[in-house]
């Protein structure tokens, strides 16, 4: 994804700023192809360009008066189309073993005011539900290419932050942006590669909203009105298209500080590598399909003349042949189909291999025998956490980290006194998703324990039978004091 080059755009009139969103924002190529490849229904098998119609000859029942030979019709036969959602289940499988849900913020806060600020990112996040939505976007930065969160401000009642900031009547939202949603994004940088101006290009229907409903309302009421927000450090503006050009139509500043949007993308869809092995596997799948119907039914060849057959149903069944070199026999086919079933095992060999996407289909596991424990999981499923890693370790875990600074300046213009601690810092942590194995975290956490290599809280936190740690140990203390009166008043 090559960068357009501005010149100085540092400081640009408001008029022409939306013409110069849409000719320097930048775009990512292939992103219409992907979600071509991501939606099985839409795939080469389909087309009716790629995949014509078989041509056939088929009897019409007359004969030719002069030759007395059958008259044939060619005519359209349709053929089968077997679409395979490889390209999501690699998209699903990554996002899964990614684990962004369960992200955590690594922050060590010592005043009160940190540890309120760091509170505050957290109630944002959680109100806005980021750990089932930040899997969303993974998975549209994964398919899509592109993706971004937009987050803005809106009102609420006074409480709604309690102790954190009682005064505040303002909270954050977050809307997810995408091309599958309707949104073109262009996001436009400065020479440095620092994001000075992000686009959001879309379309809607007319805001009938306290309008007269005249005929001539309602006969363009339908009609697309295409609208172009664009978002800084210090302002949102929002431009309606209009006969003679762009109309701006709002202007609104922020205090955040930073552009209030997270922009997610990869110039290659998660299965790029394996595209050309998936749509060979859907052709063969489909010819084989196709030979099926031809060949699937027995074909019975006779030399020589069949005087009769036996009656349907009929048990010991006997058939009359009449000639010297008379034979019946089936039509068998041995070879083809072994090739074929190597082809389609070794294609979906490559396909699990190559994108690093774990088979675990119910034939897969159920030959591991004994259950396995979780560090044999582990191992098994190294190539997969690999994969995640590496994804977290590029473009999303910066975009996290993003999100985290964006939401500190938030907070800051949201409660006055949180500005002076916005520095500290919070990273994003990740766990990848493994096979919970409790025996053997718990066997852990006790050999850890007992071989003074623990404490209480870190064995507890190593058991991983609680989400509450704090909790758990306070419990086992006064279980223990229990037990411990208990056995000296037996004594």
């Amino acid at each position: 994804m090559a960068k357009q080059k501005v010149k100085d755009i540092s400081a640009v009139d408001e008029s022409p700023l939306v013409q110069l969103v849409l000719t320097a924002g930048e775009t990512v190529d292939g992103v219409e192809e992907s979600l071509k490849q991501y939606d099985a229904l839409q795939h080469d098998v389909f087309s009716p360009v790629k995949r014509p119609k078989k041509d056939v000859q088929k009897p019409t029942g007359r004969k030719d008066e002069t030759t007395g030979k059958d008259i044939i019709k060619l005519s359209k036969e349709e053929v089968n189309r077997i679409g395979l959602p490889l390209q999501k289940l690699i998209v699903n499988r990554r996002a899964a073993f990614m684990n962004v849900g369960n992200m955590e913020i690594d922050c060590k806060p010592v005043s009160k005011d940190e540890i309120n600020i760091l509170a505050m990112v957290k109630k944002c996040r959680e109100d806005n539900k980021l750990r089932y939505r930040a899997k969303e976007i993974a998975k549209r930065m994964m398919s899509e290419l592109q993706c971004a969160a937009f987050w803005y401000s809106d009102d609420v009642a006074a409480g709604y932050w309690g102790d954190l900031a009682p005064k505040a009547t303002v909270r954050m939202r977050m809307r997810v942006l995408s091309p599958l949603l309707g949104d073109e994004l262009l996001p436009v940088y400065n020479g440095l590669g620092d994001l000075i101006y992000f686009g959001r290009r879309y379309a809607t229907t007319k805001d009938l909203t306290g309008v007269e409903l005249t005929t001539e309302v309602l006969r363009t009421a339908t009609q697309k009105v295409d609208h172009v927000d664009i978002f800084t450090d210090t302002y949102i503006y929002k431009f309606e298209k209009v006969q003679s050009g762009w109309l701006m139509t709002e202007k609104t500043p922020h205090s955040y500080g930073k552009i209030p949007v997270i922009y997610y993308h990869q110039d290659r869809p998660e299965w790029a590598d394996v595209q050309s092995v998936i749509t060979r596997l859907e052709t063969v799948l489909s010819n084989f399909a196709d030979t099926n119907d031809y060949n699937g039914s027995p074909i019975l060849v006779s030399k020589g003349v069949i005087k009769g057959f036996s009656a349907k149903g009929e048990r010991g069944k006997v058939i009359e042949l009449e000639g010297k070199d008379s034979d019946i026999k089936y039509v068998t086919w041995e070879q083809a189909p072994e090739s074929i079933k190597l082809e389609i095992e070794t294609d979906l060999d490559f396909i699990y291999t190559c994108s690093q996407t774990p088979n675990l289909s119910f034939k897969e596991l159920k030959g591991l025998g004994s259950a396995p424990s979780g560090v044999a999981f582990d191992r098994m499923l190294m190539d997969p956490h690999l994969a995640a890693q590496n994804k977290l370790d590029d473009i999303y875990g910066e975009c996290a980290q993003r999100e985290l600074n964006f939401l500190k300046a938030a907070c800051g213009a949201i409660h006055t006194p949180m500005k002076k601690v916005a520095n500290l810092q919070m990273t994003p942590v990740f766990s990848l998703f493994r096979i919970n194995d409790q025996r053997e975290g718990i066997d852990n956490a006790v050999a850890a324990l007992q071989g003074g290599v623990a404490s209480l809280k870190t064995a507890v936190k190593i058991a991983g039978l609680t989400d509450n740690n704090e909790e758990e140990i306070l419990a086992i203390q006064k279980a223990t004091d229990t037990l411990g009166r208990e056995i000296e008043e037996e004594i």
